[in-house]
């Protein structure tokens, strides 16, 4: 159970898995059977949704804590490392023993990004419930829907507490296809797929606006994060379309989790969905010009001031 009696109370919870993003720069071409590829950098940092999203809305002004569990190896003590030089809270952290650590290898090339992950089976939270309402937290971030998966109760436990709840998706496709997953997310107050993601959601055979349309029909806020082409969003059947300019990519890990910290916290305090979708598609900006999940966040003060009333 957390104690969070002795810091400033979190306004948004963040649930989701943490992971070390070992993140190789400099590539040539992706990895291919029976050859060696070389890059020439290595970065080491937090990522994952969780650590994403806490820490774009801790650069942003707004108090978010990470409600995971983390091992003790090595890896594990570099992500709680990154997190505290972003002045994220560290109390939601649940330390266990772990045969082997949440490690994320992340190769980026021309714009774009491989990834190859080890899960260890840290996605329960056992006192989910107990920690919600005791957080005196205003929102709840699930990070992606393996977690929701894990614990289908989050929505109902959330809205139990008074909070509202936001969902991002991931890429997994047998998850992707459980029933009783897709019902659980129509649980949610705001969903936050990629166009993808979306699409692979259900039966839809890769068709956007028949998928868009079944989600906007379950869902109150449906936001759909378009890369490149900015993101999109419906509510009471208004649908607000905002692109972005065009931006050098270096690195797009955790773009879409930086732009969902940019969204929740322009809709946490009240503002029309286009400022919610400029405020996202500028903290994705933002972090593909950089390194690594977290290589924006010095910069996003700045540029935020400048660019968002």
């Amino acid at each position: 159970m957390l104690n969070l009696s002795k810091q400033r109370p979190p306004e948004v919870l963040v649930f989701g898995r943490l992971f070390c993003d070992v993140v190789f720069t400099g590539l040539e071409r992706m990895p291919t059977p029976g050859t060696e590829i070389f890059g020439s950098g290595l970065q080491l940092n937090a990522g994952g949704g969780a650590s994403i999203t806490s820490a774009y809305l801790t650069a942003l002004g707004r108090s978010a804590m990470p409600v995971a569990k983390l091992g003790n190896d090595v890896f594990s003590g570099e992500v709680i490392r990154s997190l505290d030089n972003a002045n994220v809270p560290l109390d939601g952290l649940i330390h266990v023993e772990c045969s082997a650590p949440q490690l994320t290898i992340a190769m980026p090339l021309n714009g774009d990004r491989a990834f190859v992950t080890n899960l260890s089976g840290l996605d329960f939270i056992e006192d989910r419930r107990e920690i919600l309402n005791v957080s005196a937290a205003r929102h709840l971030h699930i990070c992606e829907i393996s977690t929701l998966h894990a614990m289908p109760d989050l929505p109902d436990f959330a809205h139990e507490a008074g909070m509202t709840v936001s969902l991002d998706c991931q890429w997994d496709e047998t998850i992707m296809q459980d029933a009783n997953t897709l019902a659980s997310i129509e649980k949610v107050d705001v969903f936050l797929p990629n166009v993808d993601e979306l699409c692979a959601l259900g039966d839809h055979e890769g068709d956007y606006e028949m998928a868009f349309s079944r989600w906007a029909n379950k869902i109150d806020l449906l936001v759909v994060k378009r890369g490149s082409y900015g993101a999109e969003a419906i509510q009471n059947n208004r649908r607000v379309r905002k692109t972005v300019k065009s931006a050098q990519v270096i690195d797009a890990t955790g773009a879409g989790d930086a732009f969902n910290a940019g969204f929740l916290d322009a809709w946490l305090r009240g503002e029309p969905i286009e400022n919610c979708l400029d405020l996202g598609n500028l903290c994705g900006m933002t972090a593909v010009g950089h390194i690594g999940g977290l290589g924006g966040l010095d910069e996003l003060s700045r540029v935020a001031g400048e660019n968002v009333a």
